[in-house]
């Protein structure tokens, strides 16, 4: 599940548990020199393998000319400017097949106002999360468990802001009750007021890409309405 590829260690993120401490995003912007501002490429920074993508540079003037669109792969096209929604705009849909590292620049006709004619925007390429049933039962509370994996390109490793799993715990028996619950681990145990037969799911969410699984249903020996004391009440 290591290894090494092109000097770049590359390690998926299983069951919430990170085998690096410090995940591997290189900054092609700083080492090509160009000027990486993001607020004049726009798109995605975080996009899937295989996805294609909108990148645009909006200039506020009477622009003319075209822009190059260049990735790590090399020449993506070019686009001239256009008036759209009160501003010059050049834009083009760039498909990233490879997953790692990658960057959008722009080669720009005209030399703006403290800036090169070269614009930059780093881009991480990753695998969509993905989430799996581990477990679902109950002891009088219901807990729930799954498998997931994310990648060490996402947003939730990049910029350090971790991934959450949502629940939800949806009463069958009497629709009008449910429970959620956002969670930084892949399992949960509630209690719950109302006994009957619960509907559960999951997602992970890794930042920016969410997945979600049915976990199934789920029975619980209780009556109707909030649990007595002991709980014991036999459902309906």
């Amino acid at each position: 599940m290591k290894k090494f590829f092109s000097g770049i260690f590359v390690l998926l993120v299983i069951s919430s548990q990170s085998f690096s401490a410090t995940p591997f995003a290189y900054d092609y912007c700083s080492n090509l020199g160009l000027k990486g501002d993001t607020s004049k490429v726009k798109g995605d920074r975080y996009v899937l393998v295989g996805a294609t993508k909108t990148y645009e540079h909006e200039h506020n003037l009477l622009a003319s000319g075209t822009v190059r669109f260049d990735t790590l792969e090399g020449y993506a096209g070019s686009d001239s400017y256009s008036f759209q929604d009160f501003k010059m705009v050049a834009k083009k849909r760039i498909t990233f097949p490879n997953r790692g590292s990658n960057y959008v620049s722009l080669t720009i006709p005209v030399e703006e106002l403290g800036l090169n004619s070269t614009l930059c925007k780093n881009i991480n390429v990753q695998s969509a999360p993905t989430i799996s049933k581990k477990a679902l039962s109950q002891d009088g509370r219901i807990y729930a468990e799954v498998n997931s994996t994310y990648d060490t390109f996402s947003k939730a490793i990049v910029e350090g802001v971790g991934v959450t799993y949502s629940w939800l715990f949806y009463n069958l028996t009497y629709p009008s009750v449910q429970y959620e619950r956002v969670t930084t681990s892949p399992s949960v145990r509630i209690s719950v007021d109302y006994g009957g037969t619960y509907l559960v799911s999951a997602s992970i969410n890794d930042g920016v890409y969410s997945k979600g699984v049915n976990l199934g249903e789920i029975r619980l020996p209780r009556g109707p309405g909030p649990c007595d004391p002991t709980c014991t009440h036999p459902a309906d």
